[in-house]
């Protein structure tokens, strides 16, 4: 019997040879954390690569948060970090501050998801993790939009 996550929790898909490590549905920063370290210890013939949205409800603690998210990104080793959306340049402050300089911050889903579909190519794994407010399931629509049928 397999058990499948439900959708956008911690959900694997693939679209043109690139897997997606889907995690859209919610996020705090320790539910962020554990995403990031499974985005590592999964095997992954390509780069690993994470787009990483807004975590909602955080309070007073929203910008410490963010940046430690960044920071634990560089220092876990992911090869590049995509930010979107109110805290993406939170999140990219802790993620440079700890060495990563690939690093790209965007305001909008649909130019995140652009900018991600242009930069994978086959054998990269994503992980997408976010706040349910986020709406990043957007950013997994866009990128399985348009899927070259080979």
């Amino acid at each position: 019997m397999e058990c499948k996550p439900a959708k956008m929790r911690l959900e694997l898909w693939e679209f043109n040879g690139v897997r997606v490590l889907d995690d859209a549905y919610n996020a705090n920063a320790d539910s962020v954390l554990a995403a990031l370290q499974t985005l590592m210890d999964l095997p992954c013939k390509g780069r690993r690569v994470a787009l990483l949205g807004d975590m909602a409800e955080l309070g007073k603690h929203s910008e410490a948060a963010h940046e430690e998210i960044g920071r634990r990104a560089a220092e876990l080793g992911v090869a590049q970090l995509f930010t979107v959306g109110k805290m993406a340049s939170a999140v990219a402050r802790g993620a440079r501050g700890a060495g990563l300089n690939r690093v790209l911050e965007f305001a909008d889903l649909e130019t995140a998801a652009s900018a991600a579909k242009s930069f994978l190519k086959p054998g990269d794994l994503l992980l997408l993790k976010a706040s349910r407010a986020a709406r990043l399931e957007r950013v997994g629509e866009l990128l399985r939009k348009g899927e070259s049928a080979n």
